[in-house]
């Protein structure tokens, strides 16, 4: 075995380098921090007709019924025969798909919370009651793009054409 006065620099560094290591590390409260997981406010389907499908976030698309849950960060599609109501919250923020509509929402974090801030609408229509929640909500086509706040309005896209109709509210 060679000298131990070789080996005591060799040791300490090898001590320093862990101590740096654990000091870097984040910890346990840090990663909780890093990955808080957001709760979603859920709506609930109070009506549903016909063919009427969700797809949830990174899944394929299934049935939606009367009373099921729906995630801010849902899509929502209707066949020719179907249509859906879905109600969140206390006031009521209420959306109707339309027949022959295609429909993302859109969630945003409120503290640790996804809740419902708009809808895109890619085919079909769409009616919107917002109450005033401290916060506008975004109701958008391809072409056309409307924040409202305690409003009443239908978005409806045919191809490359949108409409919005703004029943109460501006």
């Amino acid at each position: 075995m060679g000298n131990p006065k070789h080996y005591i620099p060799i040791l300490a560094a090898l001590l320093l380098l862990c101590g740096l290591g654990f000091a870097s590390t984040p910890s346990v409260d840090q990663h909780k921090a890093a990955f808080v997981q957001l709760v979603p406010v859920r709506g609930v389907v109070t009506f549903s007709e016909g063919k009427v499908e969700i797809r949830r976030q990174g899944g394929d698309w299934e049935a939606l019924y009367s009373a099921d849950r729906v995630r801010p960060d849902d899509s929502l599609r209707t066949a020719d025969d179907g249509r859906a109501e879905i109600s969140w919250g206390n006031p009521r923020r209420v959306i109707r798909v339309e027949r022959a509509s295609a429909v993302g929402l859109k969630g945003a974090a409120k503290g640790n919370r996804l809740v419902l801030v708009g809808a895109s609408v890619d085919s079909g229509a769409v009616w919107a009651r917002i109450p005033d929640q401290g916060r506008p909500f975004a109701l958008e086509s391809p072409t056309l793009r409307a924040d409202a706040q305690d409003a009443t309005l239908s978005l409806r896209v045919s191809g490359e054409a949108s409409r919005l109709s703004v029943y109460r509210g501006d």
